[in-house]
């Protein structure tokens, strides 16, 4: 196979960053195998993701599909290389754009199930082909007049009007942070009025980085590693 983009997606040996096994007869694993840039996608993988779900649902062999990653991550979203490019060639912009409202809108509209086993980071475009369904998820759990905040970069989200009209839901997207950000978290702390249980789920002296910075990185369970350097002060 080479990288030269087809013009049709048949066949599963269309796809070059997309590998299939077949665990059991019925259920075909689709792995993303861009391992060494934690599976960021590039034109090819990010144009897969959009024309992937039509060849599975013309493949009377799978009931269900199941989407995981290679290696540490699950996607870590678009490769920093195409976001560069977006920024000098809109003919790119618009083709990546094309493509990311087509992997939302394949996966929901697929007949077949399919099942995201998230074995690691999930951004952007990974967190399209993860949870496409994110904010409709959230917003079941909201509070009438409650916030979603969008923290990070996303190619395309979509949500279903009817019920955050309902709820009154109110979306922000974050900046990037700001001076006298940290001294808002702190007083919001303080306060009671922000809680950040759950969010560090691993602590280490300072003294023990070189073995904190494996579980930090290669962990799913870690969400944030906290180094105290409070001994060293």
């Amino acid at each position: 196979m080479t990288d030269a983009m087809p013009t049709d997606f048949t066949t599963y040996d269309d796809f070059v960053h997309l590998r299939f096994e077949r665990p059991s007869p019925p259920v075909l694993l689709i792995t993303i195998d861009r391992p060494e840039v934690l599976n960021a996608a590039n034109e090819r993988l990010h144009r897969e993701f959009s024309e992937v779900w039509r060849v599975v649902d013309r493949d009377d062999s799978v009931a269900v599909s199941v989407i995981t990653g290679s290696g540490r991550a699950f996607s870590a979203g678009g490769d920093l290389d195409m976001v560069e490019r977006m920024t000098s060639d809109y003919a790119t912009t618009l083709e990546q754009w094309r493509d990311a409202k087509a992997v939302v809108d394949e996966m929901l509209t697929s007949v077949k199930p399919i099942v995201s086993a998230i074995n690691g980071v999930a951004v952007g475009a990974g967190l399209a082909v993860a949870r496409p369904d994110i904010i409709d998820t959230l917003v079941q759990r909201l509070a009438p007049g409650g916030e979603i905040v969008l923290a990070g970069f996303y190619d395309t989200l979509s949500f279903s009007f009817p019920p955050a009209f309902m709820r009154e839901a109110r979306i922000r997207i974050a900046a990037q942070w700001g001076e006298g950000d940290l001294e808002t978290v702190r007083r919001l702390v303080e306060d009671g009025r922000l809680s950040l249980d759950g969010l560090v789920t691993h602590r280490r002296p300072a003294s023990e980085a070189s073995a904190a910075y494996p579980v930090a990185f290669d962990d799913p369970g870690c969400l944030k590693m906290v180094l105290d350097w409070r001994s060293r002060a």
